[in-house]
């Protein structure tokens, strides 16, 4: 089977280098860009992560609170600009906003198929801020997602 992957630029966001790199850019802002993913084969499509929320302004307020004034995220699509159709199937890397935020463009008869680990940050998040945003009825839909253990 081969797969074609479409990787489809979402957003950018501004944050600490250290929260980026591991032990370097103390001081530094880094900018780092946020992608979605569309794998395709046989008719069938695969979308990992959904990109952003559609108003990242609460969240940029927050982490700008948090993290300095030059924090935030700025959109540049959203799924429908990528999607020719819906996807039978979507993949999240994690719970942020950066990642989950788009759920509210996808069907929910559409599989949702999540990290154990995720499942566990969305619980108990390491950063708040970045899951406020996500809506109760997202919150719903991964509550009855299929959780993949050791991911």
């Amino acid at each position: 089977m081969i797969w074609t992957i479409e990787p489809h630029l979402m957003a950018y966001a501004r944050t600490p280098g250290p929260e980026v790199y591991f032990q370097r850019e103390f001081g530094e802002m880094v900018n780092i860009a946020i992608f979605s993913f569309v794998l395709r084969s046989g008719g069938q499509a695969l979308l990992v992560d959904t990109g952003l929320v559609d108003d990242p302004g609460p969240l940029n307020a927050a982490m700008r609170k948090r993290k300095g004034p030059e924090a935030g995220f700025r959109p540049v699509a959203r799924l429908p600009e990528i999607l020719d159709r819906p996807p039978d199937t979507v993949m999240l890397t994690s719970f942020g906003p950066y990642a989950a935020g788009g759920l509210g463009d996808i069907g929910a008869e559409v599989p949702l198929v999540v990290s154990a680990r995720g499942v566990a940050d969305l619980a108990e998040p390491e950063e708040p801020a970045l899951h406020h945003a996500l809506a109760e009825p997202l919150a719903e839909r991964v509550r009855g997602a299929e959780a993949i253990v050791g991911a």
